[in-house]
């Protein structure tokens, strides 16, 4: 009888960072699925930066932004621990500019939809043919 292998070795994304200490490229791996964990802490924090980002500016802009960069990192740090488990958001915020980080996400949430709908439209394509 065949056997569900779970623990089999997902593909993952690469993403070169420069630490801006020594200026050395370091090559990091972001995993193109997640566990079930991961995702739902994804989703809490993206929920969070939403709620964040629709807030008016107000006299507290400076601890606006200090809690949306937070979100932000805490996101990065949830992609990149899935193979680097001893980096910490702290270490990202010295390899990573905020620009960068914006880019990791939307990189990440535009691919992963693009990879759903291409396969939604080759199903598709399948069963119109039949």
């Amino acid at each position: 009888m065949p056997t569900l292998d779970l623990y089999k070795e997902r593909k993952h994304a690469t993403v070169i960072l420069k630490d801006q200490r020594t200026q050395e490229p370091k090559e990091f791996k972001i995993p193109n699925e997640y566990t079930v964990e991961e995702i739902e802490r994804l989703l809490e924090l993206q929920k969070k930066r939403t709620s964040i980002e629709s807030e008016n500016v107000g006299e507290n802009e400076a601890e606006q932004l200090q809690r949306f960069w937070s979100v932000v990192f805490e996101q990065l740090e949830i992609l990149f621990q899935h193979y680097q488990p001893e980096l910490t958001a702290d270490d990202l915020r010295s390899w990573v500019t905020h620009q960068e980080a914006l880019e990791i996400l939307g990189f990440y949430d535009k691919y992963r939809l693009l990879e759903r709908d291409n396969a939604k439209s080759s199903k598709k394509k399948v069963h119109d043919q039949s």
